[in-house]
C-alpha cells in the first residue's frame, strides 16, 4: 500500500502518513518503539474527531506497530467498520458476492470518505500534535 509521509522522527521512531490510492482516506499511525507517543497521538487525534462528529474506524495491526485510522463522513446512513474500510466485507449469499465488481466497492468505500478539505485538516492537526510531541 503506497504512502505519503507526514511526519518522520527517527529519534522517537514515529512515522505519520496518509495511504495513497484508496478509496477510504486513512491516515497510518507507525511507532516502532515509542508506545506513550502513539497513545498520545492517537488520542488526541480521536478525541478531535469525536468533538468534530467525524466518524472513523481504527485497525491495529502488527502487534500494535502499525495502526491506520479510516476517516468517514456523516453525510451517509453507515459508517463502515475497520474491517470494511480495511477492504473485508460479508456478503449474504454466493450469489450476492459473484455479482458485486470491484468497481462497485469502490465506490462504496469512496461514499463513506471524509471529504479533501476534512482530510487535510486532520492530516494538518496529527502533524502538529506528534511534532510537539517529538520536542
Amino acid at each position: 500500500m503506497p504512502v505519503d509521509t507526514l511526519f518522520a522522527d527517527e529519534r522517537t521512531g514515529t512515522h505519520i502518513s496518509t495511504v495513497m490510492d484508496y478509496p477510504v482516506k486513512a491516515i497510518l499511525f507507525e511507532f516502532t518503539y515509542n508506545i506513550k507517543m502513539m497513545v498520545e497521538v492517537m488520542s488526541e487525534t480521536c478525541s478531535y474527531l469525536q468533538e468534530k462528529n467525524i466518524p472513523y474506524s481504527i485497525l491495529i495491526s502488527d502487534c500494535g506497530k502499525k495502526t491506520f485510522l479510516f476517516l468517514q463522513t456523516l453525510a451517509t446512513t453507515c459508517n463502515l467498520s475497520a474491517w470494511e474500510c480495511s477492504g473485508y466485507f460479508l456478503f449474504r449469499s454466493r450469489s450476492e458476492f459473484d455479482q458485486v465488481t470491484e468497481d462497485a466497492m469502490r465506490k462504496h468505500l469512496s461514499a463513506v470518505s471524509l471529504d479533501d478539505e476534512g482530510f487535510q485538516t486532520v492530516k494538518q492537526l496529527c502533524f502538529s500534535i506528534a511534532s510537539k510531541l517529538a520536542d
